[in-house]
């Protein structure tokens, strides 16, 4: 027996399908791999002699370590704020909810169960990460996002002109003035400083229309309400007797024919 004997071993990822890679240093009849592999590893054992092995040949069976990643990642989360834009929507990615997960391998990939947000969303809704690493592991975690609406509504006027009535008086809405006023969601009130007129605002009035959406952004404009009173008086005589005097002349005043006459403001 050739008690001279070298040993040397190889390393292969693909089971030696193709040539392996030689061990620097692994000369022995046993070989203990090394802790910590990552990836699935075969390893050969080859042995040559003086005598009837001259050049090194298998002396042992293929072995294999089979490396198995079976932890989950640690999913990682943030809550965010989000604001709707003009159209009234938003949307995310991963990246802003992902807080550092981390695998003991690797991630492949993460994903959102919802992305993307719309004025019924405003408020705080509840979204899924969910993060898979090489081995399929799966883990997730879930985050709030905070939807909000910071954009005030487009406020559109036009000036109009009102008739008092017999009474003397006149009103308005704001559906009178509005004239298109829109938002990026929806519009939850419209009020005017000043609805009701009389006699005494006859002429130009300054009138400012309040819009407010459902997310109370408020903005104002400015019209103008031009007062008119079209109503003539309505006029009422009487007959009446006058005296000539000793000149034979004799006069009267308004009031003497007037018998009542009235109007819806002032006469």
């Amino acid at each position: 027996v050739d008690e001279n004997i070298t040993y040397k071993w190889e390393s292969s990822l693909d089971g030696f399908d193709t040539a392996g890679t030689t061990i620097i240093g692994a000369t022995s009849l046993s070989y203990d791999p090394p802790a910590g592999l990552k990836t699935t590893t075969s390893y050969r054992r080859y042995a040559q002699d003086e005598t009837c092995n001259p050049t090194f040949e298998p002396s042992l069976g293929t072995t294999t370590v089979i490396v198995e990643d079976t932890i989950a990642p640690t999913v990682e989360v943030q809550n965010i704020t989000v604001e709707l834009d003009e159209t009234g929507n938003a949307s995310i990615t991963t990246t802003a909810i992902d807080n550092g997960s981390l695998d003991n391998c690797s991630i492949a990939s993460m994903t959102l169960d919802v992305t993307s947000f719309a004025c019924d969303s405003v408020g705080e809704n509840s979204v899924v990460l969910t993060v898979t690493d090489a081995s399929m592991n799966v883990a997730t975690a879930t985050a709030t996002v905070t939807v909000v609406d910071v954009i005030a509504p487009t406020v559109v006027v036009q000036n109009i002109t009102v008739e008092l009535d017999e009474s003397g008086t006149a009103s308005i809405l704001a559906t009178d003035i509005d004239n298109g006023s829109l938002d990026n969601c929806a519009i939850a009130s419209m009020t005017l400083d000043i609805t009701s007129f009389d006699c005494d605002t006859i002429g130009e009035n300054l009138v400012t229309l309040s819009v407010a959406d459902a997310s109370m952004n408020v903005s104002i404009a400015t019209a103008t309400v031009t007062v008119v009173d079209l109503i003539a008086p309505i006029v009422t005589t009487q007959d009446i007797t006058v005296e000539l005097d000793k000149s034979g002349a004799a006069s009267i005043t308004t009031a003497n024919i007037d018998n009542g006459s009235l109007d819806n403001c002032a006469i």
